[in-house]
């Protein structure tokens, strides 16, 4: 179900994580996960501000449609 890998930066990350994807037409919604499987946020932005994170380790989800996306990052203070 997961197709692509999603481009991150910086990574890791302590304020603003910026997603890119090849394709700025379609809308994705990104789902955040703690490596605990917690859902931490919903969004559509691509510019995430994740400074009141715990460090660690992230999971982001993508979804557009039928397709999906994947990529993770890390958090540090």
């Amino acid at each position: 179900m997961f197709d692509k890998q999603l481009n991150i930066y910086p990574n890791p990350v302590d304020k603003n994580l910026v997603i890119d994807f090849n394709d700025s037409n379609q809308n994705l919604e990104f789902y955040i996960y703690d490596m605990n499987g917690r859902l931490k946020l919903h969004t559509a932005k691509r510019n995430i501000d994740v400074s009141n994170f715990n460090s660690g380790v992230y999971i982001i989800r993508a979804f557009s449609g039928e397709k999906g996306y994947h990529g993770k990052f890390l958090k540090v203070d």
